[in-house]
């Protein structure tokens, strides 16, 4: 991880303008860091010959799933020859989608499984930041002092990953920006009070994309009823039992904002020095979130497995075989609406510091606060 950054500051000095000598000073600071977070990964992928089609190399029997009939009152399924499915028995969706599976590259594999963690993949995800940071002072008089802050920057990084492809769970690009203001007014009203007002606007926001965000959905094969039902278009999440699963990353938006109001008097009587103030704050947050914006399916080995349709035997049936005749064991697309909510706060207080003695101070007060009841928007998702 590297961390770096620079500061300056000084007077504030515009030739024949202004002369900000002893009266009005600036401030800049950046910081930045940049980290590689190392990871590795070892999973099960399709072999060459099962994405033509080709399960020999398996040593459960495949069953059409479409081929059920009654056979003495018990739904049948027929058994497909030497385990190699028919191109037109091969869904054209999968069929599709199989080329974004990594291609096997571990060759110290079983020989009895040749697909169980076929594949490994050592890399790194990136993290990056940048903060910025303007201040200046300036003195009105010599009772009257103000500064106004600005600050603004972001984040960014990609989520751990299972492989370098668009397809690959994980890998969600977030973004974090943020960026705030702040102006304070400083008053002496005479040499044992001073008043101190204080008012700000703070924005920050979660914002996460899948890696494959804007994928044609219509480029797999789909019909175009699909990519219209979807939230977002982006790889569908699928999960093949046994299997290195596809994407799966979720959709997020939530901004945060939050607008302040602050005001203190300080007075020093004798040996009291009295503070009273008060403050509001208010709140406001947007979110939604969609954990699978284009759809989640999912396969098992009992969709080919057989001979009785609905109580397969034992060492029948293969996920991956099921995925590509497009037999999913389920499936659902979610849809999400947003939240909105709002908080107001109000609080004040009142502080006396007691100086009893020179060894001796007593810090006493009273505070209060109140946190207005959020008002929240409605959320709600519905699967189809």
């Amino acid at each position: 991880m590297n961390t770096f950054g620079a500061t300056i500051g000084g007077p504030v000095v515009i030739p024949k303008l202004h002369n900000g000598k002893n009266r009005t000073f600036f401030f800049f600071s950046y910081e930045g860091s940049r980290e590689g977070n190392g990871q590795s990964t070892t999973s099960s992928v399709p072999t060459a010959k099962m994405r033509q089609g080709d399960f020999s190399e398996i040593p459960n029997a495949i069953y059409e799933p479409y081929s059920v009939q009654l056979i003495n009152g018990v739904a049948t399924r027929t058994p497909i020859p030497n385990k190699i499915i028919p191109s037109p028995l091969q869904d054209p969706v999968a069929k599709n989608m199989m080329k974004y599976w990594p291609e096997p590259n571990n060759p110290n594999v079983a020989a009895a499984t040749p697909w169980v963690q076929s594949f490994v993949q050592g890399s790194k995800w990136p993290t990056t930041s940048d903060g910025y940071v303007v201040k200046i002072d300036h003195q009105l008089t010599a009772k009257h002092q103000t500064y106004a802050r600005f600050n603004t920057g972001g984040a960014f990084f990609n989520f751990n990953y299972d492989f370098d492809g668009l397809a690959t769970p994980g890998r969600n690009v977030v973004n974090r920006p943020f960026k705030g203001v702040a102006i304070n007014d400083t008053y002496t009203i005479n040499p044992s009070t001073t008043l101190d007002t204080r008012i700000g606007y703070a924005f920050g926001k979660e914002q996460q994309r899948p890696y494959s965000y804007g994928f044609d959905l219509a480029s797999l094969g789909f019909a175009q009823q699909f990519p219209n039902l979807v939230q977002y278009k982006a790889f569908p999440t699928i999960g093949v039992s046994g299997f290195q699963g596809l994407a799966g990353s979720g959709y997020q938006d939530k901004p945060g904002y939050t607008y302040t109001a602050q005001s203190s008097v300080s007075m020093q009587r004798g040996r009291h020095l009295f503070k009273t103030g008060g403050e509001v704050r208010q709140m406001r947050l947007n979110q939604l979130a969609n954990g699978s914006p284009s759809g989640s399916f999912s396969f098992a080995q009992a969709s080919t497995g057989g001979p009785n349709a609905t109580a397969t035997a034992t060492g029948t049936g293969f996920s991956m075989a099921s995925f590509l005749m497009g037999w999913p064991s389920g499936g659902s697309i979610a849809y999400a609406n947003g939240v909105s909510v709002l908080s107001t706060y109000y609080g004040f207080y009142f502080q006396d510091d007691f100086r009893v003695s020179k060894k001796l101070t007593l810090n006493m007060g009273i505070r209060y606060g109140n946190r207005s009841a959020p008002l929240y928007g409605w959320r709600s998702e519905r699967a189809v």
